[in-house]
């Protein structure tokens, strides 16, 4: 068997024994399946990736990932002289990491489905028990439900070399809760006071972190709070925070919160609030006051389209950083948004009912009676408007990730999308909300705009609608991205009062044809750290429909 190769009875024994400790009891002939399972998916992913990246014009004949590796390196080689350089050794090692974290989240999916059927069991749907739960915690639930979506892997969607054991313990995958630490950070290091804003949200947990910084024979109304996830404290701070700990500007003050971790590696879950944590220092909180003023000035395009607020950013001074920034955020929870509706996660909807075969998106459609193509007609409509009228009026577009997409949920219908956090915000000028410019030339939306409107809104979003209406209900994905393309239509038409023909003509052609970019996975895996990330290009599935 092709698995035999390297010490595979040995990693079977091992990830049944971690699963074993969670509470969940497998046979050895199940693990060695779930292995079996994940090795195989992830060996067919990576001959994918090699074929769209460029690096083989077709499969390479191979039954084992280290083989095929291998046998790329060889090829590669031959063909591409700079790919000696590339980090093969460091590929094998995470490759073999990602099918023992794939085969226990498996493991883990299929416990989780049982139990969560029997707990259901006289509900019609999964929806329907949806909508008896209190909202704040069907949203936690759908947060790490939602991890079970087929797209995401927990040792892919970060970058921090877990152990297997803390890939149990901090990923929302295998509903992991764990506490979090509370430092105390000198205030005169940073520009923001945390205190008033966490003792307001966290009142218990303020309180005991008062006593303990008391305890420490130190004046706590000199220091704030700031929460620090246990590994990055094990893993970076202690190494690169020594001169702020030795002048008793830090104290690490452990286990004082317990949080639920999500499907974003740094943003956590306070089990009583329902505000979110975000266990990073910011870039750069301006852009996001732009965004949330604009959204405001437009009346969140009849409540169409929101962003969460962060009302606490702190991080230390440039003068105190080390390599490694100490901060957090404070991130206003999509529940709070829109009241009377239900939140819930975009990746939740793709993730599998334990009741049937049906995914949660399935449930919703269902039961709202729409034929399938009206459904996602709908939904197009909603979700587009605001971002595309932010594209052509303001020439701003944002970068999110769809672990950070979430949508408002009233009478079984999507009726706005909420963005919990940006990966990155682009404007092509100053906006003055107060002049009533127009914008019509080229020059005022280049390619670069429309690349991130196309990856997040189209990629990110309405892809993953596309690829299970075509496998759930047959319809033809031509005619699917056909339907994208009329509503992308006529809400160019409901800008004419607003905007010049010729230019809303023109960006309406490029928006339809431009090639789409998608990063180059298997390159990113290749590369050394500090390349910039490599994008392949593919074809924009509404061009010449």
């Amino acid at each position: 068997m092709a698995l035999a190769y390297g010490s595979f009875h040995e990693l079977s024994h091992q990830l049944r024994f971690l699963l074993f400790e969670m509470g969940v009891a497998l046979s050895q002939q199940q693990i060695d399946y779930y292995l079996t399972l994940a090795h195989r998916s992830y060996l067919k992913e990576l001959q994918q990736a090699a074929i769209n990246e460029g690096y083989l014009s077709s499969p390479l004949i191979s039954h084992h990932i280290h083989d095929f590796l291998e046998q790329l390196r060889i090829h590669l080689k031959r063909t591409l002289p700079e790919s000696r350089f590339f980090t093969w050794d460091k590929l094998v090692q995470q490759s073999s990491e990602t099918v023992a974290n794939m085969a226990m989240a498996l493991a883990y999916k299929k416990c989780w489905q049982r139990s969560l059927g029997k707990e259901l069991a006289g509900h019609p749907t999964m929806w329907h028990w949806i909508e008896q739960q209190n909202k704040q915690s069907s949203y936690l639930f759908l947060e790490q439900w939602a991890c079970l979506h087929q797209a995401l892997r927990p040792s892919l969607k970060n970058t921090r070399t877990y152990t297997r054991r803390e890939v149990l313990q901090y990923s929302a995958e295998f509903q992991a809760q764990y506490s979090i630490h509370w430092a105390a950070l000198r205030k005169s290091t940073t520009l923001a006071d945390s205190s008033p804003l966490m003792a307001k949200e966290f009142p218990q947990e303020y309180a005991s972190w008062q006593q303990k910084v008391s305890l420490h024979h130190l004046d706590a109304s000199q220091y704030q709070p700031i929460p620090i996830h246990p590994w990055v404290w094990r893993n970076h701070l202690q190494a690169h925070c020594i001169g702020l700990m030795d002048n008793k500007s830090l104290i690490l003050l452990p286990h004082q919160q317990k949080v639920r971790p999500t499907i974003s590696l740094d943003l956590v879950m306070p089990l009583n609030s329902a505000t979110l944590l975000k266990l990073a220092p910011e870039k750069d909180g301006a852009v996001e006051n732009i965004l949330h003023s604009l959204l405001v000035h437009e009346q969140n395009y009849n409540h169409t389209l929101f962003l969460s607020s962060k009302p606490l950013t702190v991080q230390l001074k440039t003068a105190f950083s080390p390599q490694t920034s100490v901060g957090f955020s404070l991130i206003q929870s999509p529940n709070a948004l829109n009241a009377g509706e239900q939140t819930i996660p975009l990746l939740s909807l793709f993730a599998p009912s334990p009741l049937s075969s049906n995914l949660l998106i399935d449930d919703l459609i269902e039961k709202s009676g729409l034929n399938p193509l009206v459904y996602f007609s709908h939904y197009c409509t909603k979700i587009l408007h605001g971002p595309l009228h932010l594209l052509l009026k303001h020439s701003l577009s944002f970068a999110v990730q769809a672990e950070h997409m979430a949508l408002s949920i009233s009478k079984q219908l999507p009726q706005g999308l909420i963005l919990r956090d940006l990966d990155h915000l682009t404007m092509k000028h100053r906006i003055n909300l107060e002049k009533k410019e127009v914008r019509n030339k080229e020059s005022d939306l280049n390619q670069d705009l429309r690349k991130e409107f196309l990856t997040t809104m189209l990629q990110n979003n309405i892809y993953f609608w596309v690829e299970h209406l075509h496998l759930k209900y047959q319809i033809e994905k031509q005619g699917l991205w056909r339907q994208v393309r009329q509503s992308l239509s006529y809400l160019f038409s409901k800008l004419n009062k607003d905007l010049p023909t010729s230019y809303l003509t023109e960006q309406y052609i490029k928006l339809i044809n431009e090639p789409w970019q998608s990063r180059a996975h298997l390159s990113y895996l290749l590369k050394p750290i500090d390349r910039e990330p490599v994008y392949v290009k593919k074809d924009n599935p509404m061009a010449n429909l």
